[in-house]
């Protein structure tokens, strides 16, 4: 009986250990993954390039990110610079900025809002929105010639957050116990293991003030009419945010805003 157990366990061990290799090889297969096929790509509507960006902004996607929803700022920077040679020779009217996002991060921002001013340099570019441009969206929105929106879309959430959250009061009731060795002060800065610190508590606000404060005079630069009571980090629909001076006109679809390029 011994022996039987015994061999159950050792092939027990090498099912799990097979298992364990499959896994891995089809994680690396996936981060391998040429994802060229499901990056967007630049379209043409008539005589006009559609640029979309679509989803959470982010960085660097990998196949998980860009299969989640997720909008790489170097596919838009790709497709901005594409459209900016077809703008130079003479082959496009204009540039459309599909959006549909909630924002994302800060990271390769203001390069990608950088690109895009470019391109409405040389050609006449409009964002537009039937859904959400909001946040780190609205700033790529922003650096376009114009800002069209539908009635029922929101517009808008200039700011930046940062959350963390703090589970120490429920480790303790459950009876753990965190150590961390670390090699400076702020090293274990963010840990939700414990409370943060005060100093900690600043360094982070501090550098939320510092995204925001860039986030704002990137948007006051290229639409220095926006009042301040209007960037504290809220949505507006449509005509609000017509009003605030976020966006230059309502409209009610894709193609209305594509004929403001043709006009």
């Amino acid at each position: 009986m011994n022996d039987f157990i015994a061999v159950a366990n050792v092939q027990a061990e090498i099912d799990f250990l097979k298992a364990k290799h499959d896994l891995e090889a089809k994680r690396a297969e996936f981060l391998n993954y040429d994802t060229s096929a499901i990056r967007p790509k630049l379209t043409m509507a008539g005589a006009v390039a559609v640029l979309p960006i679509n989803g959470m902004v982010t960085k660097r996607a990998d196949v998980f990110d860009l299969m989640a929803g997720a909008v790489d700022v170097d596919d838009v920077s790709r497709m901005a610079e594409e459209a900016a040679d077809l703008a130079i020779a003479g082959d496009i009217n204009g540039v459309l900025l599909d959006i549909s996002s909630p924002g994302g991060y800060v990271i390769g921002l203001p390069e990608t809002t950088q690109v895009i001013s470019e391109l409405s340099d040389v050609t006449e570019t409009v964002a537009f929105t039937d859904t959400l441009m909001a946040s780190a969206a609205y700033d790529l929105a922003a650096s376009a010639t114009h800002i069209a929106a539908a009635g029922s879309s929101y517009v808008g959430s200039i700011g930046t957050i940062r959350r963390q959250m703090d589970y120490s009061q429920a480790l303790a009731q459950a009876g753990v116990k965190e150590h961390v060795f670390a090699s400076g002060d702020m090293k274990d800065m963010g840990n939700p293991a414990r409370e943060p610190s005060n100093e900690e508590k600043q360094y982070f606000q501090n550098m939320v003030d510092t995204e925001g404060a860039r986030f704002r005079e990137s948007v006051l630069e290229r639409r220095p009419g926006i009042p301040a009571e209007a960037m504290q980090g809220q949505v507006y629909k449509g005509n609000e945010a017509l009003e605030v001076n976020l966006i230059d006109a309502v409209v009610p679809n894709l193609d209305a805003a594509i004929a403001i390029l043709n006009s």
